[in-house]
């Protein structure tokens, strides 16, 4: 204490908190001072900010961001006119009611990347025009941002960026919550937004290990957009591991969830969507219910799960579940498993649709829904699987568009029983909305004797294409007993092949006409006989 000077001036001067002694009042509690006590919470108010929704903020918080501090509150309404960087290694928590707010755009300062304007962000990392990742470990608990009116902008900004986290953002009337660049390690979780005009949660430059989850978004352009080149759409870059789950969006004109590379030399891998919830009950932004209104949209993209996921109040022309291709090729290995299509009236198109190679489609159900001249299930290659599916209200189960390669090259396997471990169901196709008396469950092409189908187990009702397309019977070893009926429905002669070393009533093949049923049993290891 300084000689000469009074109690109350030394405890009222700057370091007067140092001055008072603190103990918190638990067994073996250590005695601290009060201004180390207060060092435990650092608020943005300790560096000028007013948080009264009036006076612009902007400087008082950057200079809190560039402090130091480890861990930095946010407290009341902070007015911001330009970008808040903030550093790695910190965690940002906003207090209960703590908000920002920006000015209009036409006076926020716009961010610039390599000489091009790129846009605004209310939140960026420090390093974010860096060429690889260099900030690292940074936490947001609540961050708020609600402007007045809509703000096309983002809110929590990041590039080249390691480890970030953002729980349970509450956000409204910006272009999008989340925007990351070439980030890895991301996590969004609990998190709730409505009136999003560009996308909730958006993923570009190449992101790697990005999980949503739990998060809610109402009338929302889009829900999560995973693409792997940059926002200029020049560079090649692979977008690696993306998790969706548990999450609810609802009306969004362009969809739900996106997946797609959106360059010719980029990709995208590891993509598992599931138990989402995705409902496109009305419009919003003045956008009428239309084609655009997708659901899961993942175009040209490898190792691709998506299962448990609900789709509901789907528009006409849309399909719920698109796994397709884009401008440059397809992608491949798509497990499309246990999803739901709910109350939907989608007409003409699919309800799923899986195009590329290696892909699994199985144990789907339609509910309350119909696709009045279109298909349960479409799909495109000799590879892909398709067990039972309950596609209810579609006009056709299934549309094959693959040709086939030739009578021992299917172009559709059908619950295939091999030794590499595809599905082993008895009945795997599951058509309740298809009777014998009115149309067929099974729709594949096939042209110039090309077999358009490889069948597993016995199945009826069978449209197997175009002119000279076939159906292969599997090996009558170990089938004695077993009968088969193939229906042709195709609206030319198709061709039924046994397979090599087996016979049909003493043939090789037997042709069907237009509307022909036959009747097959397999009375030898090798002979099937016309019933």
């Amino acid at each position: 204490m300084s000689i000469g000077k009074s109690l109350q001036d030394d405890l009222a001067a700057a370091g007067g908190s140092a001055l008072v002694g603190h103990q918190t009042a638990l067994p073996d509690a250590k005695a601290r001072t009060v201004q180390d006590k207060l060092g435990d919470v650092v608020t943005i108010k300790d560096f000028g900010a007013v948080c009264d929704g009036k006076h612009d903020d902007t400087e008082a918080i950057n200079r809190a961001l560039a402090s130091g501090t480890s861990r930095l509150r946010f407290v009341g309404t902070c007015l911001v006119s330009k970008t808040l960087f903030y550093p790695g290694d910190i965690v940002i928590e906003f207090d209960h009611g703590a908000s920002i707010v920006p000015v209009p755009l036409d006076w926020f300062q716009r961010l610039r990347l390599h000489g091009r304007n790129w846009g605004y962000a209310i939140f960026m990392n420090v390093n974010w025009q860096a060429d690889a990742i260099t900030d690292r470990h940074a936490t947001f608990i609540n961050p708020r941002c609600t402007p007045p009116f809509a703000w096309d902008g983002h809110f929590i900004g990041a590039r080249m960026f390691g480890n970030l986290q953002v729980i349970g953002s509450y956000c409204t009337n910006m272009a999008d919550v989340v925007s990351n660049m070439g980030c890895c390690d991301v996590i969004v979780r609990d998190g709730w937004c409505q009136a999003i005009s560009n996308c909730a949660y958006d993923f570009w430059e190449g992101s790697k290990r990005i999980s949503v989850l739990n998060c809610t978004g109402y009338d929302v352009n889009a829900g999560v957009n995973f693409n792997a080149t940059d926002t200029h759409v020049t560079l090649g870059l692979v977008a690696d591991s993306l998790l969706i789950d548990g999450c609810r969006f609802f009306n969004c004109p362009a969809g739900g969830i996106y997946v797609a590379p959106l360059n010719e030399s980029s990709s995208c891998t590891h993509i598992k969507i599931t138990n989402n919830l995705i409902d496109q009950a009305e419009g919003v932004f003045g956008v009428p219910r239309g084609a655009t209104w997708g659901g899961i949209v993942v175009l040209r993209s490898t190792v691709v799960e998506i299962r448990g996921n609900t789709l509901s109040r789907m528009p006409a022309a849309t399909a719920p579940i698109l796994v397709g291709l884009d401008d440059f090729g397809y992608g491949d290995t798509a497990d499309v498993t246990d999803n739901t299509i709910l109350a939907s009236a989608i007409g003409s198109t699919a309800y799923i649709q899986v195009y590329g190679a290696r892909s699994k489609v199985q144990d789907n159900r339609a509910i309350g829904s119909t696709a009045e001249g279109g298909f349960g299930i479409a799909v495109n290659s000799p590879s892909t699987v398709v067990g039972p599916n309950d596609m209810a209200g579609a006009g056709m189960y299934l549309i094959n568009q693959n040709q086939g390669g030739g009578a021992t090259a299917p172009a559709l396997q059908l619950d295939q029983d091999t030794a590499n471990g595809l599905w082993r169901y008895r009945q795997p196709i599951q058509a309740p909305s298809v009777r014998q008396e009115a149309g067929y469950a099974l729709v594949a092409a096939g042209t110039d004797q090309a077999t358009a189908l490889a069948l597993a187990t016995p199945y009826s009702f069978i449209a197997a294409g175009e002119a000279n397309a076939g159906v292969a019977l599997p090996a009558n070893a170990g089938r004695v007993g077993e009968e088969w009926v193939i229906w042709n429905h195709a609206g030319t002669a198709i061709v039924v092949y046994a397979a090599p070393g087996d016979s049909i009533s003493g043939s090789t093949s037997v042709a069907l006409a237009d509307g022909e049923k036959i009747r097959l049993v397999a009375i030898t290891p090798t002979l099937w006989l016309i019933a």
